[in-house]
C-alpha cells in the first residue's frame, strides 16, 4: 500500500537525503531501482522528493518498476509539497529556462517506449536508442512529444537533461524508428 507521511523538518530531511546514497551503493545500477522504490514508500513527502531527485539518475533498468514508480509519483504529486521546491539550484535554473510546453524525447526499445525517463535533448535520446554502457537496443525508436511543465513528475537535469513524466500526459507523441544497423533486422547494405 502506498503511504507518504507529512513533511519532516527540512534540515533533517536534507541531512538524511545526503547520506541516503550509502543505502543504495551496495546495489549495482541495474538492480538499484527496486530497493529505491521500496525505501521511498513511507517517507515524509519532503524527504521523498529529496531522495528521489538525488538517486533516480543512479538507477538503470527501471522498466520492470515502471508501474510502481508511476503509482507512487502520482500519489506524491497530490501533496502540497511540490517537487520543484526540492530541486537543486542548478536544476531549478535549467528547468526555469525550458519552454512550456517542453519538447521531450525518449530513445529506447519499441517495447519500452512508454517509460518515465525522457530528455530535452534529442541527441541524448538518439544515444539511448543506439545503446549505452555496452547494452544494445533491439527495435530502437526515438519518441518525441510535448508536455506541460505542470504535468511532469519532476526534473532531474544533470548530464542527460532528464525529465521524469507519465507518457500518458504527453500532449503530442510520435514514435520514429531509429535506424540502428540490425535493430529492426534490416540489412542496410542491400537497402540501395
Amino acid at each position: 500500500m502506498l503511504k507518504l507521511l507529512p513533511p519532516m523538518n527540512d534540515t533533517d530531511a536534507q541531512q538524511i537525503a545526503a547520506s541516503f546514497w550509502r543505502e543504495l551503493a551496495i546495489y549495482g545500477s541495474h538492480e538499484r531501482a527496486g530497493p529505491l522504490l521500496e525505501r521511498l514508500n513511507g517517507m515524509p513527502i519532503n524527504l521523498f522528493w529529496l531522495v528521489f531527485q538525488s538517486n533516480w539518475h543512479t538507477c538503470d533498468d527501471l522498466w520492470p518498476h515502471t508501474k510502481g514508480y508511476t503509482q507512487i509519483l502520482n500519489y506524491a504529486k497530490r501533496w502540497k509539497a511540490r517537487p520543484y521546491d526540492y530541486l537543486s539550484t542548478s536544476v531549478r535554473a535549467w528547468f526555469d529556462e525550458l519552454p512550456d510546453p517542453i519538447p521531450v524525447y525518449r530513445g529506447s526499445c519499441f517495447l519500452k517506449k512508454n517509460g518515465l525517463s525522457w530528455t530535452t535533448d534529442k541527441n541524448i535520446a538518439e544515444g539511448f536508442a543506439r545503446g549505452h554502457r555496452g547494452i544494445s537496443v533491439p527495435l530502437a525508436v526515438v519518441a518525441e512529444g510535448l508536455i506541460a511543465k505542470s504535468k511532469i513528475f519532476t526534473a532531474i537535469g544533470r548530464k542527460e537533461c532528464e525529465i521524469v513524466l507519465n507518457p500518458k500526459n504527453l500532449q503530442y507523441a510520435d514514435f520514429k524508428l531509429y535506424d540502428v544497423k540490425g535493430s529492426w533486422g534490416i540489412d542496410h547494405d542491400d537497402a540501395d
